[in-house]
């Protein structure tokens, strides 16, 4: 079977920590040249994965915020975000509020932040 695209994430599969291992990169670049249109696809900002891209050599649509934007680096400016759904800053303050005083764990993005509650 041929592949002309593939998404991988970004934490617990491609990068050792905050690295990207050589191993990884060079296997990339291998399934790159052959013609695969690799996608970063991420939990993060996109951020983190336009680095990983960079170490590639690729400037592909990326997902980024758990599939809140996706983000075309090739776009022009103010043209980027291909698919933008975060929630509105308003409402990311008040659900922050609530984990807070519920003590739960989250990671909210509204806006340009996003706020992690680990307790």
């Amino acid at each position: 079977m041929r592949y002309s695209a593939f998404a991988i994430d970004l934490d617990g599969t491609l990068l050792a920590g905050e690295t990207v291992p050589q191993k990884n990169i060079d296997a990339l670049k291998a399934a790159i040249a052959k013609g695969v249109y690799v996608i970063i696809a991420t939990a993060r900002w996109k951020e983190k994965a336009l680095e990983v891209q960079q170490l590639l050599g690729v400037s592909n649509v990326l997902i980024a915020c758990s599939g809140a934007q996706v983000f075309d680096p090739q776009n022009p400016p103010g043209e980027q975000d291909v698919f933008a759904a975060r929630l509105p800053e308003d409402f990311t303050r008040e659900l922050f509020a609530i984990c807070n005083e519920e003590r739960c764990i989250a990671t909210i993005t509204g806006g340009d932040q996003v706020r992690v509650k680990l307790e």
